[in-house]
């Protein structure tokens, strides 16, 4: 079951290399930069793993490691909306995931502001 996962996550990749070449093609300035974009956004993602496993190492109790994974994920997840709003785009998104500050920046913060201090207070 561990290799669900990879799998999934090796088909995704898989599967986006017939539009990674079309872009390349078309607009390789773009496409440089979605690669520079999606590199920052590993290095972000991997920074907010260390800054949870940092802060809370030793035993911890089954709430304060829900709350940390929840701020885990809400973190990962506010990264993948900016990498959405940076990256070349060919067609337009919605308004709300484009506007900033919006709902959906206020809904993040507020759930990885909670879930971080559940995870401190608790």
């Amino acid at each position: 079951m561990e290799w669900l996962g990879l799998v999934l996550v090796l088909g995704a990749l898989a599967a986006s290399i017939p539009a990674c070449v079309n872009q390349y093609r078309r607009d390789p300035a773009g496409f440089w930069k979605s690669l520079r974009l999606l590199g920052a956004y590993f290095l972000y993602v991997f920074a907010g793993i260390g800054l949870v496993l940092a802060l809370l190492s030793g035993p911890q109790s089954e709430t304060t490691a829900a709350a940390a994974t929840v701020f885990a994920v809400a973190f990962i997840l506010y990264g993948g909306l900016w990498l959405i709003r940076m990256v070349p785009r060919y067609r337009e998104v919605p308004a709300f995931i484009d506007k900033f500050p919006g709902a959906l920046d206020y809904g993040f913060w507020a759930v990885m502001a909670s879930s971080l201090a559940f995870a401190f207070l608790a």
